[in-house]
């Protein structure tokens, strides 16, 4: 029946034929067969001349009193009798909207699914959820407003360093320890293929407890480097200075320490206010004087003299110096705390280094393309027999150009030794396995009672296999990321395994905040938002193991002899 037909006012024998049509429509839609009809016992013409005065049986007045004490909602429409929730008492509703939401805030973040969809789907579970928020960033917390500090060169956000110390210490309620180490990394992530806006973004890592996820401090976005670099670092140097003192959180005083600040050869040269590295002085750890050769500087001096802390405050050597970096307002060394990050320097630089040679170098050095295909078919071989813990398989060297670093470790540490053997001459092969065992053994050993040992065992491997190198591949092997490599036992003996002072969790956290840039409207905002949500739900963006978890300890073996490492029986 229409609306319109509805009358305001109806008489009750009227009343009685709408109620029956409802619950025989009920009755069809839910498939109920009742075993005792509805007989609302209507009174006939005869009995009643005026039907609007007629009264109702008693059987008539029991039916209704059981139709009316449902629930009336459920007679107007079956739809929503198909969809009905069970009933809740109004804390058991907010508990259950409360764990829903965070359910949706976990999946929202950790998919990045957009707020556009997230906000549509709010929409559609509200009716049954009306707990539930109607909006995305009421959900998701997401910060409204940032304070925007305006640069010459672009605008800078700062997140705060403490305000990642705590919850960081929120986060791991079992850690006991009262001072955290943590590691810094600046350097620049182009945001877009068809624009030069960049992001350099100021990123932390706790150093105390392994399978840490870096954290940003602050956040800039522009069209070149942050400019001027004083006004860029300002807030981060303050507030470093104010937690070397400690902090209180939870009636608790913790201690901060800067462990070091792991970047690239450009990016430390620009924070340190240093010469770049193509210029004659800019070997951060000695006074070693470069020379041009063949269209690049190579430095062949190794053993002149080492800077020291003192003497880079000084600025002893004027043709290292730029001007005075905004950092030595830090308590902390300006050489030691400034290793050589074996990601750019190793993997990416001298071992890509090696491999072009080998692939399109002088044709003293190149290997024929036969040779090239039956590295590459060796390489294709390994594929199926690379464990979980290496996360890219190897491929062919005709993809050279689009390797990672990580494929380059992979090469340099574990595959290269075996797809190498007899097909590389046996002089270069040699010298490529000075090369691999010197990094191998700063990878595996860690600060132990064999670090001194180990460490000058490495150093010499390392001058052998620069000074071969240079009678192998001529004067221009000398190039600033092998000259360093003299130079890399020495933070191997400073901090232990090279892991410990890479950039590889920094650089695969900028991929993720690259990922979080949907639109070229305020990519600044639109990364500190991510990060703000990604905060809340306490999801960490680059902390996904691979490893899988072993059950049932136990020391049956068999093991190899002197082998001390735990045994379990079940992968979980």
């Amino acid at each position: 029946m229409s609306k319109n037909n509805l009358k305001s006012v109806v008489s009750k024998r009227q009343l009685y034929r709408r109620i029956a049509a409802i619950v025989n429509q009920i009755n069809h839609e839910t498939k109920i067969e009742s075993t005792t009809p509805y007989d609302l016992g209507q009174p006939s013409t005869s009995q009643c001349v005026e039907q609007d005065l007629c009264p109702p049986s008693l059987d008539n007045f029991e039916v209704i009193h059981d139709f009316q004490s449902t629930d009336i909602s459920t007679l107007a429409s079956s739809d929503s009798e198909e969809h009905d929730l069970p009933e809740r008492s109004g804390i058991e509703n907010s508990t259950y909207a409360e764990s829903l939401g965070l359910e949706l805030q976990s999946w929202a973040t950790s998919f990045k699914i957009t707020h556009i969809a997230l906000k549509r789907l709010l929409h559609i579970l509200h009716p049954y959820h009306p707990y539930l928020p109607y909006d995305s960033r009421t959900l998701l917390h997401t910060p409204l407003n940032f304070p925007v500090k305006q640069l010459e060169s672009g605008q800078y956000i700062h997140l705060g360093l403490e305000a990642s110390l705590k919850h960081f210490i929120d986060k791991n309620e079992h850690w006991q320890g009262d001072t955290l180490f943590v590691s810094f990394n600046i350097d620049g992530l182009p945001l877009y293929k068809s624009t030069n806006i960049q992001c350099w973004p100021i990123l932390g890592l706790i150093k105390n407890l392994p399978h840490q996820s870096p954290f940003a401090v602050g956040v800039f976005c522009g069209k070149s480097k942050p400019c001027p670099l004083p006004v860029y670092l300002d807030r981060f140097i303050e507030e470093c200075n104010f937690l070397k003192n400690g902090f209180l959180h939870k009636s608790k005083r913790y201690n901060f320490c800067i462990h070091s600040f792991v970047c690239d050869a450009p990016a430390r040269a620009y924070i340190k206010c240093i010469k770049p590295p193509t210029g004659y002085s800019f070997c951060e750890k000695c006074v070693a004087p470069g020379e041009y050769v063949s269209g690049r500087v190579i430095l062949r001096d190794l053993c002149a003299a080492k800077r020291t802390n003192e003497s880079f405050r000084r600025q002893l050597d004027e043709d290292h110096h730029l001007g005075l970096s905004p950092l030595l307002a830090l308590d902390i060394d300006m050489v030691k705390q400034f290793p050589i990050d074996y990601m750019h320097n190793v993997c990416l630089g001298v071992m890509r280094k090696l491999l072009n040679y080998w692939v399109g170098g002088n044709l003293n050095i190149r290997l024929g393309s036969t040779s090239v295909l039956r590295i590459s078919n060796t390489l294709a071989c390994f594929k199926d027999y690379i464990p979980v813990e290496i996360t890219r398989k190897p491929r062919p060297l005709s993809e050279l150009q689009r390797y990672k670093a990580t494929e380059f470790r992979t090469f340099l540490l574990y595959t290269g030794i075996v797809a190498l053997k007899d097909i590389l001459p046996c002089q270069i092969y040699n010298h490529f396995l000075l090369f691999h065992s010197a990094i191998y053994l700063m990878v595996v050993s860690d600060r132990d009672e064999n670090t001194e040992i180990n460490s000058e065992l490495a150093s010499k491997l390392l001058l052998t296999f620069i000074k071969q190198g240079g009678r192998l591949y001529g004067r221009e092997f000398y190039i600033y990321n092998v000259h360093v490599l003299s130079h890399l036992s020495d933070d191997f003996l400073h901090y232990g395994a090279l892991d410990n002072f890479s950039a590889f969790p920094f650089e695969n956290y900028l991929g993720h905040m690259k990922s979080l840039v949907k639109s070229t409207t305020k990519p600044l905002q639109q990364i500190c938002r991510r990060l703000q949500e990604l905060n809340h739900t306490c999801i960490e963006i680059n902390n996904k193991s691979n490893l899988p978890r072993v059950e049932i300890e136990h020391v049956n073996g068999p093991c190899l002899t002197n082998n001390f490492e735990k045994q379990y029986k079940k992968p979980s």
